[in-house]
């Protein structure tokens, strides 16, 4: 495989059982994390605690919860990331995600718990048009004036994980294409 600047990319073949001792963690995070069925009810989430700031974003206590309750492979990591809140308004929160994919990764969440996009209704238009100018602004606020990525996962296939509705904004590297 040929990265941008040319130079090859050697990616080890998976196996039924990776070792993270061969894989490098984000290879290995990729390569496993898999979305999981949506609720059939609107439930509470993470997001919707730390936008009702029922759990700190900067609290250490969240990151081990938020690992241990989300990523079946939590012992691999370090669960002692920092992130904070980057952008706050009545309708959106934006904050560093706690498991960076780029240099630059963060999400954008509506305080409205809409769970995923799919479920959302046409009188959400507003508030979805609010994410993505919150994005816009917080990734202005990051400097990447370069270019960025803005991916919505949706539904189990679309690897979404957490069910409260969240855009992932990725930069500050080139990206590679296709995505999945």
């Amino acid at each position: 495989m040929k990265k941008p600047n040319g130079h090859s990319l050697s990616v080890p073949s998976p196996s039924p059982s990776p070792s993270p001792s061969h894989l490098p963690s984000q290879l290995h995070i990729n390569m496993t994390e898999v979305g999981k069925e949506p609720p059939t009810t609107i439930e509470d989430t993470i997001f919707g605690k730390i936008s009702r700031k029922e759990i700190p974003v900067n609290a250490s206590t969240f990151f081990s919860f938020f690992f241990s309750t989300f990523f079946i492979l939590s012992t691999f990591f370090n669960p002692q990331p920092s992130t904070q809140i980057l952008y706050e308004d009545d309708l959106c929160l934006a904050f560093r995600d706690v498991s960076p994919q780029a240099p630059i990764h963060f999400l954008v969440i509506p305080k409205k718990p809409i769970p995923q996009l799919s479920r959302s209704e046409d009188q959400d238009e507003a508030l979805l048009g609010r994410l993505l100018t919150v994005a816009r602004k917080v990734a202005v606020q990051e400097n990447l004036a370069k270019g960025f990525r803005v991916v919505i996962n949706d539904g189990q296939n679309g690897c979404q994980s957490v069910y409260h509705l969240h855009v992932h904004v990725l930069g500050g590297r080139q990206l590679g294409w296709p995505p999945g």
